[in-house]
């Protein structure tokens, strides 16, 4: 009996390996679940930007007026705000809006947004501080595209990345237009 006893401490070999494999096998599916919803963050992040770009020169060139698309950062969010406006006070940079002037919205939690500068020395990250501010004419070009951050410098992209997902915004300029990378 006291022998039997001697036998039964511990786990065996194969207890050991069929724990192993079941670990790997729920890690697996856990990276895999993790993969999949950053991937669906960065696609609804992306998409936000390039509905927003397109709701704004659709309702510009349909109905005229003051349309722009702004994106602002939110740090005590940690959102960033992509609004779609009609009407603002264009004496001020960036113009001025409020609320009411909102006609779609779209916050969109973490990842990372970059304006391009339209010079090529870099790129500027979207901060608390810093406004985009997209703006298209009659016609449907783009009138203005710039980020403004105590000053106003001209961009011709936007980069979104969340993860390990990232894709560029290159704005044509000339036609109002979208590139998506």
């Amino acid at each position: 009996m006291r022998h039997n006893r001697q036998y039964n401490k511990g786990f065996s070999l194969i207890e050991l390996i069929v724990t192993i494999a079941i670990m790997a096998i729920v890690t697996t599916a856990s990276v895999g679940i993790f993969s999949l919803i950053a991937n669906s963050k960065f696609k609804e992040a992306y998409k936000s930007v390039t509905d927003g770009l397109s709701q704004a020169r659709t309702e510009k060139v349909s109905k005229g007026g003051k349309y722009a698309m702004v994106m602002k950062y939110d740090a005590s969010a940690g959102k960033t705000t992509i609004d779609v406006i009609n009407g603002y006070d264009d004496s001020t940079t960036p113009p001025t809006y409020t609320s009411s002037n909102v006609i779609d919205s779209k916050v969109i939690s973490k990842g990372d947004y970059e304006a391009i500068k339209k010079d090529g020395s870099g790129n500027v990250k979207v901060e608390s501080s810093n406004v985009v501010w997209i703006e298209y004419t009659n016609s449907g070009k783009f009138k203005e595209a710039y980020i403004y951050d105590g000053s106003k410098e001209d961009i011709n992209g936007i980069y979104v990345s969340y993860g390990k997902h990232s894709k560029t915004i290159k704005l044509a300029l000339s036609t109002g237009k979208f590139i998506e990378n």
